[in-house]
This record gives C-alpha cells, structure tokens and sequence, in this order.
C-alpha cells in the first residue's frame, strides 16, 4: 500500500516524505496529504491557479512555502483536512524560462513559466 501511495504523492501531513531507495513511504502519524496536480506549465504573462489538496483524515494540518517571489499563496496558506490553495505567478520578464515550487504538506507542487516572447 505505501508503494502505490508513493506513486500518488501521499506524504505525512506537514513534513516531508522520509526515503528508502529513492522511494517514499509513509511515516507513522495522523494522516496523510495528496495534491494535484502536481505541476503546471505557464505563459510568460503569468497567471492564476489552483491546487487541490486532499486529506486522509479531517484533522491532517499542512502548511505551505513557496520557492520564488514571482509564484505567491494567494488564498489558504494552510488548513486542516482537505481544500483548495490558489496561487498567482508573475510575468516573466526574462528572456529564459524559469521553475518554482511551492511545497504543501510536504508535498511539492512545480510550476514552469515560459520566456519572456519578443
């Protein structure tokens, strides 16, 4: 069961996943969190989104950080159980394309923004 958990990107509410062998599994505790999609591409001009975050148990806490100062938490930073956190990306002035993430209960959520078009 860890295994086929693993491939859903299931992790321990608030921490990250702990390895064996490049594998996760799951650590004891009081639920876990899955989260998708798990990446997004976007235009240069940025955009609005939002990622679902499903709970295994109502009183699973997650938090949530993000890499970049151009990919913001726009509405629910953190919660209990399961629910929805919006994000924002910036437009990208740069003439090369660029990755942030935003981790949500340890789990990792990747955007990709194209470059900055002529």
């Amino acid at each position: 069961m860890a295994q086929a958990r693993s491939k859903l990107g299931f992790a321990r509410c608030g921490l990250p996943p702990r390895s064996r062998g490049g594998r996760s599994r799951d650590s004891d505790g009081d639920g876990n969190v899955q989260i998708s999609p798990v990446t997004q591409s976007v235009s240069s001009d940025g955009s609005l989104g939002s990622v679902s975050i499903t709970a295994s148990a109502p009183t699973c806490a997650w938090t949530s950080a993000s890499s970049a100062d151009w990919l913001v938490v726009l509405r629910n930073s953190s919660g209990t159980g399961s629910g929805t956190l919006d994000y924002g990306v910036a437009r990208n002035p740069q003439e090369v394309e660029r990755t942030g993430t935003i981790v949500i209960g340890g789990q990792t959520f990747t955007v990709t923004q194209d470059r900055k078009r002529d």
